[in-house]
């Protein structure tokens, strides 16, 4: 377990896949949110994004 972690810690390919991948969802969210529906067409997940009233 302990070289795992070594060798994810030192990988530069990991590194930056993972920082593609922010990119792209950075990307994304953006998209949504300017889109023509606008910010209210995100809705949060799960019991408590939900109004009770």
């Amino acid at each position: 377990m302990e070289n795992n972690e070594r060798h994810v810690q030192r990988s530069t390919v990991l590194h930056e896949g993972a920082a593609a991948l922010v990119e792209r969802c950075a990307v994304m969210a953006r998209g949504l949110v300017e889109a023509a529906e606008g910010a209210s067409a995100l809705v949060r997940g799960g019991r408590k994004g939900l109004s009770l009233g």
